[in-house]
């Protein structure tokens, strides 16, 4: 290839260092778009009556942690909701035997786009404590979306978001439950930087100048 386009600075290290790809590379950035929501459905009353920090993904996916995501925030003064599928791994099983165990945790399962803007736009947190992220879009959706983000330290999302998030050790349950708190009682706003920064229209200029650069004019 003359030019590759990344999404991350992580996404370029781990292309040269594990693949050998030595073709120059420029940092694209993945657009993120803001979701129209549904009015809140009656599966989720009394869940989000106080406030609650929002996991959204394969939570039976090794890689996404959410087994110590459970164990961080048993006895917090927060609900955690688990959107989306619980695959049938042994990690799945053991997630779900977990939050059986732990009161204010709530596996909702599967859920629809407006659903999923309507929990990311009243959601207090979002929480994505993987063990690595390449972006982490639903995390980017949801600080869109006015939600505090608490994001993994590893891979890309330190590049979209800055210091408008808080980054955990996704190996340090600990650091999960700290970070959590923090965020609680600590918002941070990224919906403006996000906004400004990813729109299509931002991103779409960088991709238009790595095509330019790769063609010569």
């Amino acid at each position: 290839a003359d030019m590759v386009c990344l999404h991350s600075r992580e996404e370029e290290w781990r292309l040269r260092r594990g693949m050998g790809v030595k073709a120059p590379g420029t940092i694209v950035p993945c657009p993120i778009k803001e979701k129209e929501a549904e009015p809140e459905a009656e599966r989720f009353h009394g869940y989000t009556k106080k406030p609650y920090a929002l996991f959204l993904g394969d939570a039976g996916n090794p890689r996404k942690n959410v087994e110590r995501l459970i164990q961080a925030v048993r006895g917090l003064d927060v609900e955690l909701l688990v959107g989306g599928m619980v695959s049938e791994t042994e990690t799945g099983q053991r997630v779900r035997r977990q939050a059986d165990t732990a009161p204010n945790v709530h596996l909702i399962g599967l859920v629809s786009e407006g659903e999923k803007a309507f929990l990311l736009g009243n959601a207090t947190v979002f929480v994505l404590p993987s063990l690595t992220e390449v972006i982490g879009l639903a995390a980017m959706e949801a600080g869109l979306a006015g939600a505090t983000i608490v994001i993994t330290s590893n891979g890309g999302p330190v590049d979209y978001l800055g210091a408008h998030a808080y980054y955990v050790n996704p190996h340090s349950i600990s650091d999960i439950r700290d970070k959590i708190q923090r965020a609680l009682h600590a918002p941070l706003t990224a919906s403006s930087h996000l906004r400004n920064t990813f729109s299509v229209e931002a991103t779409g200029k960088s991709l238009e100048a790595c095509y330019r650069e790769c063609v010569g004019f």
